[in-house]
């Protein structure tokens, strides 16, 4: 899930919500969001190098700096931080399976449009493709059972964070933690 450059977008709605946020860090050049992509974009773009948090609250922008308040948020990401390594994990299983059915398909598929009639040795071939395929598939099934249920728990934890990242940068609104943009 972590690459050198993460754009972790949480939700990405079609409408203008009342809130929307975006934690912008430099290291790996990581961003988690909720809101427009445009704004998501033109923060990071006006705060490269530095980690911040940005959010629009009922029309008005603000931007937070706050090294406490940046703490607070940083540890709430931690719980979706924590499936990295698993998603990764499941990520190096399932790519050599996904590259071998790719090339057992592109093998199978050239033998099947063949415009002439395939040698014995060319059905048996096919045969072995396509049963090699029914397994790989079976061993993927698990694979991506286990993809759902990280997919899952991502969505469960980004609600979570979401609901805490709105309470953090209200609070900090209120004490005056959070800058108005200009």
């Amino acid at each position: 899930m972590l690459q050198a450059i993460l754009l972790f977008l949480l939700a990405f709605p079609l409408f203008a919500s009342e809130f929307s946020y975006a934690y912008i860090r430099p290291e790996g050049n990581a961003t988690i969001s909720r809101g427009d992509l445009r704004d998501v974009l033109r923060m990071r773009d006006r705060y490269r190098g530095e980690t911040i948090l940005w959010a629009r609250v009922d029309g008005r922008e603000y931007v937070i700096r706050d090294a406490t308040v940046l703490s607070e948020v940083r540890r709430a990401f931690g719980p979706l931080e924590a499936l990295d390594p698993h998603q990764e994990a499941l990520d190096a299983k399932m790519t050599p399976l996904e590259s071998r059915v790719e090339r057992l398909e592109r093998e199978g598929n050239a033998l099947s449009d063949a415009e002439e009639e395939l040698s014995p040795d060319e059905e048996a071939r096919l045969r072995e493709i396509e049963k090699a395929l029914r397994g790989l598939q079976r061993e993927l099934r698990v694979f991506e059972e286990e993809e759902r249920r990280l997919d899952r728990k991502e969505e469960a934890l980004e609600k979570v964070f979401d609901a805490e990242i709105e309470r953090i940068v209200r609070r900090s609104v209120r004490n005056g933690t959070a800058k108005t943009l200009r």
